[in-house]
C-alpha cells in the first residue's frame, strides 16, 4: 500500500474525513472516533491555532487538510484544554513550531498542497518569468478598470450631489464653522458628507489605474505635511467607527514637486488600506521622517500576514494577499497597485516591512508598515 507523502508532516492530519499520523506524533484515539470535527470547518487563516470544544489544537494547513490531535499552549484555552496541557506535558506542542511545519508544506506548493491560493500565486510568479504574458495580464486588467471609470462619472456626479447636501445641511447647524469640524461634531450629517467624500477620493484615483502616466501632468511645488494630514482627517472619521487610534506624528515642513491629486491617490490606497485591515482597538500611525533631501512617510498597523513572496506581488493590480482575503472578503486589489503604479511613473519608492512575530493582543495580524519616499525639495 502507498504510504501518503503527509506522513512525513510531523503532525497527524486529515483529508476529506480520513486521518495520517504524522512522524513525531499521531492522532489521538480521541479525533479519529470524533463525529463533530469541528476541525475541518475552521475558517482561520493557514498556520494560526486554534481549538475544539473537546480540548485538542487544530490549524488549517490548506484548502482541504487540517493538522489535529495537538496540545499546544493558546492565549485563552477552554477547560479542556487545559486539563490536557497540565496532565499531558510529553505531547505539548509549540504553536510557533506548528507555524513553521505548516508554512514548509505549502512551501513545496502545487502538487502537495492543495490551495487555490498557491496555484494563483504559482501563475503568478510564472508571469513574472514571462514579460509578454506579464503585459497582457496587465493590459486586460487596465481595460476592466477602464470600463469601470466610464461608469464611475455618473456615480462621481451622485456622489458630489450627496457631499454637497451634507455640507448645506451643516452649515445650517453650524453657520459659523469649518464644515469640517461641522461634520465632526454632528454625527448624523457628519456620517453622509464623511462617507461621500470618503467614496469621491476613491474613485478620483481610479484615473491613475487607468493611465499612471497622467501623474507627470501639471505638476507643482506643494508642502507634504498639509495635504496628509487632509487625507488623514477624512480617514479619522472611518477609523472611529471601528475604534482605532489613528495619529498622526512627526514634522515636515518640506515641499515637493509632483501632481497633487497623484500624491493624495497614493496617501488614499495606503490609508484606505491600513484602514481597512486593523483590527479595531488597536492603533495606526502615519508618520513623518524627513531630511534635506527626502521625505519618508511612514503608515504603520497592524494587518494580515504577508505569505512568502506576496511582499513584491501585492503591488500587482488586482492581486490581494492570502490572507488578507480570508479577513476581508471584500476588495479588488486595486489600492496598492495604484500606489506602485503612481510612484513608479514619478520614481517615487514604496516599500513594506512586516514584524516576523504576531502582535501579542491580536494573534492574527502583523506589525505592518508600509513607507513611502518622496524627493524634498525644501521649506
Amino acid at each position: 500500500m502507498e504510504q501518503s507523502p503527509w506522513a512525513i508532516f510531523p503532525y497527524p492530519t486529515m483529508a476529506d474525513g480520513s486521518v495520517t499520523d504524522g512522524s513525531i506524533r499521531s492522532a489521538p484515539m480521541d479525533c479519529r472516533r470524533c463525529r463533530v470535527r469541528e476541525c475541518a470547518e475552521s475558517s482561520k487563516p493557514a498556520g494560526v491555532l486554534d481549538q475544539c470544544r473537546f480540548g485538542y489544537g487544530f490549524s488549517r494547513v490548506d484548502d482541504e487538510r487540517v493538522t489535529m490531535g495537538l496540545i499546544p499552549q493558546l492565549p485563552s484555552p477552554n477547560s479542556k484544554l487545559r486539563h490536557r496541557y497540565r496532565n499531558s506535558p510529553s505531547e505539548r506542542v509549540r504553536a510557533e513550531e506548528v507555524t513553521r511545519a505548516v508554512e514548509a508544506a505549502r512551501a513545496l506548493g502545487v502538487g502537495f498542497v492543495e490551495s487555490l491560493e498557491i496555484q494563483e500565486a504559482e501563475a503568478i510568479r510564472q508571469l513574472g518569468t514571462n514579460p509578454a504574458a506579464m503585459h497582457a495580464a496587465l493590459e486586460k486588467l487596465r481595460k476592466d478598470f477602464d470600463q469601470n471609470l466610464s461608469q464611475s462619472h455618473d456615480f462621481l456626479q451622485l456622489l458630489n450631489q450627496i457631499r454637497g447636501h451634507a455640507e448645506t445641511l451643516l452649515r445650517l447647524r453650524e453657520p459659523t464653522m469649518d464644515v469640517h469640524h461641522a461634520a465632526e461634531k454632528h454625527f448624523s450629517e457628519g456620517a453622509i458628507y464623511f462617507a461621500s467624500e470618503l467614496m469621491r477620493l476613491k474613485v478620483d484615483a481610479l484615473v491613475y489605474v487607468e493611465d499612471p502616466a497622467r501623474a507627470l501632468e501639471e505638476t507643482g511645488l506643494f508642502e507634504i505635511h498639509p495635504l496628509v494630514l487632509k487625507y488623514v482627517r477624512i480617514y479619522d472619521w472611518q477609523a472611529r467607527q471601528k475604534e482605532l487610534d489613528l495619529r498622526l506624528e512627526g514634522e515636515c515642513r518640506e515641499r515637493v514637486r509632483y501632481r497633487n491629486d497623484a500624491i493624495g491617490a497614493v496617501i488614499q490606497g495606503l490609508l484606505d488600506n491600513m484602514i481597512k485591515y486593523a483590527p479595531a482597538r488597536s492603533r495606526a500611525t502615519v508618520r513623518f521622517d524627513v531630511t534635506p533631501q527626502r521625505v519618508r512617510i511612514g503608515f504603520s498597523s497592524l494587518g494580515p500576514r504577508l505569505m512568502a513572496g506576496e511582499d513584491s506581488k501585492i503591488w500587482l493590480p488586482g492581486f490581494r494577499g492570502k490572507v488578507a482575503r480570508e479577513l476581508e472578503p471584500l476588495g479588488q486589489g486595486i489600492g496598492l497597485g495604484t500606489v506602485r503604479s503612481v510612484l513608479d511613473a514619478v520614481s517615487g519608492r514604496v516599500s513594506v516591512e512586516q514584524a516576523d512575530d504576531p502582535d501579542q493582543r491580536f494573534p492574527a495580524h502583523y506589525l505592518t508598515t508600509f513607507s513611502v519616499e518622496l524627493d524634498a525639495v525644501g521649506p
